[in-house]
């Protein structure tokens, strides 16, 4: 996974919407990559970037939030709403939410990859998809489509 070995059972945990791609490569191909330990093949996994925090391996730009990091951050802090029974039940942790941004910066196909609990991860696409058009990613300097992954913290003070 994004270069690092992971186990069989570790990569059946893992949630298909939240990989950009995957390749498999054959038995010649694998050992020369891998070595011994890859004589049967092997699959490279890569993950979705994460919008505003990764470089991307392409050395694309990639999606962003108007405004970047900071504007990302004021913007959570004025729409979010945690929900109440996350609040009764002292709920935390990090929602990951995968969708596109289109060539003209909308927000499409909004999926929860990982969920806290109690409404949580809801909120967190909920509050991607109500927000302002993105920044596109470019290859080469033009518009591309691209799929990535956005975390959003709940944390109870």
């Amino acid at each position: 996974l994004d270069g690092n070995p992971i186990s069989k059972a570790a990569m059946q945990d893992l949630n298909p919407e939240s990989l950009e791609y995957d390749v498999l490569l054959g038995k010649e191909a694998a050992m020369e990559k891998y070595g011994e330990k890859a004589s049967k093949g092997a699959y490279e996994l890569y993950s979705l970037p994460v919008a505003n925090s990764w470089e991307n391996k392409d050395k694309q730009q990639l999606p962003s939030f108007p405004g970047g990091k900071e504007q990302w951050s004021v913007y959570l802090q004025k729409n979010l709403r945690y929900p109440d029974v996350a609040i009764d039940n002292g709920t935390m942790g990090i929602a990951k939410i995968a969708f596109t941004v289109t060539t003209e910066g909308f927000i499409k196909n909004l999926v929860i990859i990982e969920n806290p609990g109690d409404g949580l991860g809801e909120e967190a696409q909920r509050i991607i998809a109500k927000g302002p058009k993105w920044v596109p990613a470019k290859k080469n300097g033009k518009a591309i489509e691209k799929r990535v992954m956005s975390l959003v913290t709940f944390r109870l003070e």
